[in-house]
């Protein structure tokens, strides 16, 4: 028997359909296969619509989504106003079965209306195996008929992990903020829910309406307000039945109910069901009783004391005395202040950052002592501090789902320096005694002098007239005004010699050289040279003439010394930024020179 050639034609258009297919099912999605290992990529309102035709596939979102535009009118997913269709539904063959990587992007601006229908939800019914992990819902609004949440509508053995809805929900019956009804061998881990909820009739909670069947909530909240008009009515959860479980969970939000059994955390638990280490607030439900859970007050809620059990190392965070917990990842540090606190001689360019993105800035100030401002929004663009001024800054960042930070705070001293008094002669070295004058720029100030090495200070000579030098002398000065930083030191060494060939001439017996680097953060090295071994002092004085450290004191040898300033004072608290000296002193010589500590 012999076997037929194969038709070329018929094989290259067997090869155009594949490839037509392909680039069909490519084009509803950013990328991927389909599979857990390669998932479909979901970028757009588009893409996420086309998860409806792949029910048991897995997908992974690559990009934050507004549904906004899609859903409204004149949007391809307004469907004559009833908006989102729900992905999955019954009877059990259309339930969605496969699973939903959020990778922590956020869903916004959901809207389905859809009254008289049931099984509603982002995902409307999820089956045997599913999942949906790491989403966030935003500014969602949902309405639908029985079994209706803003994430999904009813499930059966599906797990629900980190994940998050903050929305409002109109629905007649078996309905959460978060899930309706989560039945049969369901997991719930790591979820919250924020906004409210409106129910015409029983079963109604925060997070989800109904839990049954060896389902299971665990490490989850909700501050969701809840109303209904029926039975079975809780801020957290409305029923939990048939050996369900919720543990380490709590909820916050207003309760009201028209009918039977209405709790704080929940309205009935039947049938072998348990609740254990959780809780309501008393005084933001404004309901005593709970089938389930304990009820504290606010201020018991907002301590980390009453929450035993409960892992505050890697998934819960509490700020202690402000805020109920909450979950590690949304936990915000205060924003960055740059620069750090200190005493400025120039304007200060104040700039605020902080490392999660969309995390919004507020800050206030308080200028010389006065009222603090308002809160106000940082719009990303540096402001000045006043010049001069004593400026307090307060501020703390927000984000939509996250905690509040703590606040930060930073005061900047800004002054404007005097300029540094001028001398004459110059200094030098002369063959006869001199007469030397000081003066200053600037009115009205007072300048303070020393001879003996030491920096001025206010309480240094005062200058009213000539210096006369008749032997060899280190002149240093400052200039002192109420209201102006002092000026930096003037350093001015007269030699005095009878004659160029004296033998008594003074020889240079010690070299200080510059700080290297300079400016310099966090350190510098100081090195000096010595003709000849001698007692040697090395300190470093701040611009007000006060020592900060002492880096040497005793006896060296001749030769080449070095020490390496950290920039912290004697006690090793670290010095703020500004204008420092260094000092050598010898039997034989006093030098000084300038250095500037940056931070």
């Amino acid at each position: 028997m012999s076997l037929a050639t194969p038709n070329p034609r018929k094989k290259a258009f067997l090869f155009w359909i594949l490839m037509m297919l392909s680039g069909a099912l490519a084009a509803q999605f950013a990328g991927g296969t389909g599979t857990l290992a390669n998932p479909y990529l979901i970028q757009t309102p588009e893409h996420l619509n086309n998860v409806r035709n792949f029910l048991s596939a897995h997908f992974a979102q690559i990009a934050d989504i507004d549904m906004q535009e899609y859903l409204a009118s004149g949007g391809d997913g307004f469907n004559s106003g009833s908006r989102w269709l729900p992905i999955g539904t019954e009877p059990e063959a259309l339930r969605f079965y496969g699973t939903y990587d959020g990778r922590n992007h956020v869903i916004q601006n959901l809207m389905i209306s859809r009254p008289n229908e049931h099984y509603i939800g982002l995902f409307g019914f999820m089956g045997y195996g599913s999942g949906v992990k790491n989403l966030g819902l935003l500014s969602a609004s949902v309405s639908g008929g029985i079994q209706v949440g803003c994430l999904i509508g009813g499930t059966e053995y599906v797990w629900v992990d980190n994940c998050y809805v903050e929305g409002t929900v109109n629905a007649q019956a078996v309905a959460g903020v978060f899930i309706g009804n989560a039945s049969t061998g369901t997991g719930i881990y790591r979820c919250f829910s924020k906004g409210s909820i409106i129910s015409s009739g029983n079963t109604t909670g925060g997070l989800v309406g109904s839990l049954s069947n060896y389902s299971l909530i665990e490490n989850s909240y909700s501050h969701a307000s809840v109303q209904s008009g029926g039975d079975f009515v809780g801020g957290f959860c409305g029923m939990s039945n048939w050996y369900a479980q919720i543990n380490t969970s709590y909820s916050t939000g207003a309760v009201s109910g028209m009918g039977d059994d209405v709790g704080g955390f929940m309205g009935r638990q039947a049938y072998q069901s348990t609740t254990t280490t959780s809780f309501w607030d008393l005084e933001t439900s404004g309901v005593a009783y709970s089938a389930a859970g304990s009820g504290l007050s606010t201020q018991q809620m907002k301590q980390q004391a009453t929450f035993t059990f409960w892992d505050f190392n890697l998934i819960w965070n509490i700020q202690e005395g402000r805020t109920y917990p909450y979950f590690a990842w949304q936990n915000l540090v205060p924003p960055a202040i740059h620069p750090a606190s200190g005493l400025y001689y120039e304007p200060v360019v104040v700039i605020l950052s902080h490392p999660v993105q969309g995390a919004s800035i507020f800050y206030r100030s308080s200028i010389n002592g006065g009222d603090w401002s308002e809160w106000i929004e940082y719009d990303g663009i540096p402001f000045d501090v006043p010049f001069p001024s004593i400026y307090q800054l307060e501020t703390y960042a927000e984000k939509l789902i996250y905690q509040s930070s703590l606040t930060a705070e930073a005061s900047f001293e800004t002054q404007v320096q005097l300029t540094m008094p001028e001398i004459t002669p110059a200094p030098g070295s002369y063959n006869s005694a001199k007469s030397v004058e000081l003066s200053s720029q600037n009115e009205g100030a007072e300048i303070r002098y020393t001879l003996d090495g030491s920096l001025p200070t206010q309480d240094s000579h005062l200058y009213e007239e000539p210096l006369p030098i008749v032997e060899s002398t280190v002149v240093k000065a400052c200039a002192f005004l109420e209201g102006w930083a002092p000026s930096e030191v003037l350093v001015a060494e007269y030699i005095i010699t009878t004659s160029v060939d004296d033998e008594t001439t003074p020889q240079v017996s010690a070299v200080l050289y510059a700080a290297y680097p300079n400016p310099f953060n966090p350190s510098t090295t100081l090195s000096f040279h010595l003709e000849k071994g001698t007692y040697a002092e090395l300190s470093v004085f701040n611009a007000r003439g006060q020592r900060v450290r002492n880096l040497i004191e005793g006896f060296l040898s001749p030769g080449f010394h070095s020490r390496v300033w950290d920039g912290t004072d004697d006690s090793g608290m670290p010095c703020s930024s500004g204008i420092y000296y260094y000092t050598l002193r010898t039997h034989e010589s006093h030098i000084s020179r300038r250095m500037t500590l940056i931070k």
